[in-house]
C-alpha cells in the first residue's frame, strides 16, 4: 500500500478511517455478527427488499470496535437504500418508492408534480420548468427584437421578423 503524501488533516483522518473500517469488515467475527443481525430481515428503510448488509446510522458508532460490532447499532438495509443514504438521499415516507433529499418531505410524485402520459404510460413533469429560447437573432429579451415588434417563440412564425436569423447547429 502507498504511503500518505498529503498534509491535510481531513484527508489523513479519512484515509485512516477507511483503513480501520476495512479491517473491521474483513474480520470474521464481525461478518458473523452482521450475518446473524440481518438474517431473515427486510430493509428497514424501504421495507420491500431483503436486507443484505448492516448500516451504521450515526458517526459515534464508528468510534470504537465494540460500538461498531454491537448488533443494536446495526440497521438492516438493502444495498440500494444503503447506497442512496450514503449519497444523501432517503426513501419517500409517503410512497416508499422514490428517493428524495433528506430535507424534503415528499417526492414529486406524492406532491402531484408528475403525471402519466396517456399514450406511452410514462411519467413526466406536470408543468414545464424551462423556458423555450427566443428564435430571433436580434433578441432584446422578453420576446422583443430590435424591430420593436413582438416575435413569437416559434421559429416558423418569427421568420416574418426582419431581424430573424435562423440558428444553425454547429
Amino acid at each position: 500500500m502507498s504511503t500518505l503524501t498529503t498534509t491535510c488533516p481531513q484527508e489523513i483522518a479519512a484515509t485512516n478511517h477507511k483503513k480501520q473500517t476495512a479491517e473491521w469488515w474483513a474480520d470474521p467475527v464481525y461478518q458473523a455478527i452482521a450475518a446473524k443481525r440481518i438474517e431473515g430481515e427486510t430493509c428497514h428503510y424501504c421495507g420491500q427488499r431483503p436486507a443484505t448488509l448492516p448500516h451504521h446510522d450515526e458517526d459515534w458508532m464508528y468510534l470504537t470496535k465494540e460500538t461498531y460490532y454491537d448488533p443494536q447499532n446495526m440497521t438492516p438495509c438493502c444495498g440500494l437504500c444503503h447506497r442512496m443514504y450514503r449519497k444523501g438521499l432517503v426513501i419517500c415516507p409517503a410512497c416508499r418508492k422514490h428517493y428524495i433529499l433528506r430535507s424534503s418531505e415528499k417526492c414529486r410524485w406524492c406532491r402531484g408534480l408528475m403525471q402519466v402520459s396517456q399514450k406511452t404510460g410514462k411519467m413526466y413533469p406536470r408543468s414545464t420548468t424551462y423556458r423555450r429560447r427566443h428564435p430571433c437573432g436580434k433578441n432584446l429579451g422578453q420576446q422583443r427584437c430590435t424591430q420593436k415588434i413582438v416575435c413569437s417563440y416559434s421559429p416558423r412564425k418569427a421568420e416574418g421578423c426582419g431581424a430573424f436569423v435562423r440558428r444553425v447547429k454547429v
